[in-house]
């Protein structure tokens, strides 16, 4: 899939295959992957269906099917910023303005 032109709902139609796969590979039903990671079996058939769920629940199901490191590569990027750049972006943001007290 070419996930720059795929739309928001394509790409969560693959994540949600993509999980349904591991899920299998690693053996689990929905109802045994919902109850070993504490999420519902309702919100494994939602992601599995394509339907939106909640980051956490996504990061959790990942982890029970052996696949949060294969995702770390999304992750991959250096989270350390030049000082400058911060500064920079710090100068563009407006200001709030002051009012004196009226008297």
């Amino acid at each position: 899939m070419d996930y720059l032109f795929a739309s928001d709902t394509d790409i969560l139609q693959e994540l949600g295959q993509r999980l349904k796969v591991a899920r299998i590979q690693a053996g689990f039903t929905q109802e045994e992957l919902a109850k070993h990671s504490g999420v519902s079996r309702p919100t494994v058939a939602r992601l599995e269906g394509g339907k939106n769920i909640s980051l956490l629940n996504f990061i959790t199901l990942l982890r029970y099917v052996d696949e949060l490191t294969k995702f770390s590569q999304v992750l991959k990027r250096d989270l350390r910023l030049d000082p400058k750049l911060i500064y920079e972006m710090e100068q563009k943001q407006p200001q709030r303005v002051k009012h004196g007290a009226k008297g």
